[in-house]
C-alpha cells in the first residue's frame, strides 16, 4: 500500500555538540598591574575587580567603570596584563610667555586621585622656559609625581613604576602622551591562544608608538576592533601625527576607532566600547551616543575640522546633548558595519562547523552542499 512515507521522508535531529559564539559583545583591557599575576582575568562587575585588590586609581579599574557605567552594559571584561611597566610619560610644553596671563593645568596623583591645581602667573620679562621652570616646581610638589624641565617643555612622570600621570584642563600649555612602547602588542599575541574570547581592544595610553603597534596588531589579526583614546593636544591642531598617520596606513579594511578627549583619564574609548559592546551587532549606530561618565570636549569648528580630517571621532555637546561624532573608523567607514560584518561572518563560520561537527558526514554532493547552504541562509534572513 502506498503511504505518504514513500514520497516526502522527514527527519529531526537536535544538535548535541555547538561551538562557543564568538565574544563580539566583550572588551579586553590591556594594561601594566600587579593585582594578579594571572595572564587574565574575567570580570563581571568593579565588586569582583575590588575583591582582587583593584583600587580606583588602578587604570584598569577606571576602565572597568567607564564600560559598565553605561546603560545598557556589557556583561563582562576581560582584563589582560602586561609583564613589565611601561615608561609612562608625559610632556607639557609652555605655549605663552605674555606677562598677566596664567598657566594652568590639572594634575592627579597617581596613588591616591587627588586632583592638584597648576597656576603659574607669567612674570615680567619671563620666557617659556622661565615659566616652565616655575610649573616644574609645582608639579614636583605632587605627591608620587617627578619632573624636569628643558626650555619650554616639562616632562612628567610617575614616581611608582606603572602608575601614569594624567595631566588636563590645559589653558597656555598643551600636552603630549610620550609613554614609550610597552610591548602592548606583544602581550596581546601572548594572550590570545590562552582567551580569545573578546572583540574590542582597550589599552591605557594613548602615546604614538603603542598606539601605532595595537593598531598594527589588530590589522594582522583582522577580527577584532581597536578604539584608541587621543589626548595629545596636537590632534586638534595642525600638527596632529597620530590621527593622520591611522587614516592614511588603514586607509581602507580599518580596524581602528579613534577618539579624541581632553581628560585621559576618563578614557572615553572605553567608555564608547561600553556602549557599542552592548549593543547586537547590526542594529545600532555608533555615532550620536551619549557617554556616562566622559566629559564633553568644548571644541571649537577649526578643532573639529583638524579630527574629522584625519577620521578621529570627538564627544562634543549638540543642541544641549552631548554625543559622539562620527561613529568612524580611520578609513571613513562605520564602526557598526565593520561590527554587524564580522559578527555576521562569525555566525556563519560557527554555523557551517556545527553542521560538520553534528554530522557523521556532509557529503560533496548536492544534498551535503545543500545542507551548509540552508545553515548559511538560516542566519543571512534571520532578525538579530
Amino acid at each position: 500500500m502506498a503511504s505518504i512515507d514513500d514520497i516526502v521522508t522527514v527527519s529531526i535531529t537536535a544538535d548535541t555538540t555547538n561551538p562557543t559564539r564568538a565574544g563580539f559583545g566583550t572588551p579586553l583591557i590591556l594594561t601594566y598591574h600587579t593585582r594578579f599575576a594571572d595572564a587574565y582575568r574575567t570580570y563581571t562587575s568593579l565588586t569582583e575587580m575590588a575583591a582582587d585588590n583593584f583600587t580606583s586609581v588602578d587604570d584598569a579599574y577606571r576602565m572597568a567603570s567607564a564600560i559598565f557605567s553605561q546603560n545598557p552594559r556589557p556583561r563582562r571584561v576581560v582584563v589582560g596584563r602586561l609583564s613589565s611597566a611601561p615608561a609612562y610619560e608625559r610632556k607639557l610644553t609652555i605655549t605663552s610667555s605674555t606677562e598677566g596671563e596664567y598657566v594652568r593645568c590639572k594634575v592627579i596623583a597617581p596613588e591616591t586621585g587627588v586632583v592638584n591645581q597648576i597656576e603659574v602667573l607669567i612674570g615680567s620679562g619671563e620666557t617659556t622656559t622661565d615659566v616652565a621652570e616655575d610649573v616644574d616646581t609645582e608639579i614636583e610638589a605632587v605627591a608620587g609625581v617627578d619632573s624636569a624641565f628643558s626650555g619650554a617643555v616639562v616632562t612628567v612622570t610617575p614616581t611608582t613604576a606603572g602608575r601614569q600621570v594624567f595631566i588636563y584642563d590645559l589653558e597656555n600649555c598643551t600636552v603630549e602622551d610620550s609613554t614609550g612602547d610597552g610591548g602592548y602588542d606583544t602581550a596581546l599575541t601572548a594572550l590570545q591562544p590562552l582567551n580569545n574570547d573578546w572583540y574590542w581592544v582597550l589599552i591605557n595610553t594613548g602615546s604614538h608608538v603603542n598606539v601605532d603597534d595595537v593598531a598594527a596588531w589588530v590589522a594582522a589579526d583582522g577580527k577584532k576592533i581597536f578604539a584608541a583614546t587621543l589626548s595629545d593636544s596636537a590632534e586638534i591642531g595642525a600638527s596632529g601625527a597620530i590621527g593622520s598617520g591611522l587614516a592614511s596606513t588603514y586607509s581602507s579594511d580599518s580596524r581602528v576607532a579613534s577618539i579624541y578627549s581632553e581628560s585621559p583619564h576618563l578614557f572615553a574609548g572605553a567608555a564608547w566600547v561600553g556602549v557599542c559592546a552592548s549593543r547586537q551587532p547590526g542594529t545600532y549606530t555608533a555615532a550620536l551616543k551619549s557617554l556616562s561618565g566622559v566629559t564633553p570636549d568644548g571644541l571649537t569648528s577649526t578643532e573639529e575640522g583638524y579630527l574629522e580630517e584625519d577620521a578621529i571621532n570627538h564627544y562634543q555637546t549638540v543642541a544641549g546633548v552631548p554625543i559622539v561624532m562620527n561613529g568612524v573608523l580611520s578609513d571613513g567607514t562605520y564602526i557598526d558595519d565593520r561590527h554587524g560584518i564580522d559578527a555576521l561572518l562569525a555566525a556563519i563560520q560557527e554555523a557551517v562547523y556545527t553542521v560538520f561537527v553534528n554530522s557523521e558526514k556532509v557529503p560533496f554532493t548536492a544534498a551535503g552542499l545543500d545542507v551548509v547552504k540552508r545553515s548559511e541562509e538560516h542566519l543571512t534572513t534571520s532578525k538579530p
